[in-house]
């Protein structure tokens, strides 16, 4: 998984730029913006519970790239 997670989200091939976001840091912006959206009705208390939601973003990212990294037969 290490070597999938830092991947770029994006290559550019033939181009000499370094950085951009990785994989990883896609999937985990994906996944938190799920977990801040109202659920029920109620809106998720941001400031209570942040650490808990960026943790579970960056689960849920590396989860995934665990996934993809699996060898598919």
């Amino acid at each position: 998984m290490e070597k999938i997670k830092d991947e770029p989200a994006f290559p550019v091939d033939n181009v000499n730029i370094e950085g951009g976001l990785t994989k990883r840091e896609i999937f985990a912006m994906a996944a938190m913006t799920g977990l801040l959206q109202k659920r029920d009705g109620k809106v998720v208390d941001r400031k209570k519970h942040q650490e808990t939601i960026a943790n579970a973003a960056v689960g849920y990212a590396d989860a995934l790239l665990a996934e993809m990294a699996k060898e598919k037969t």
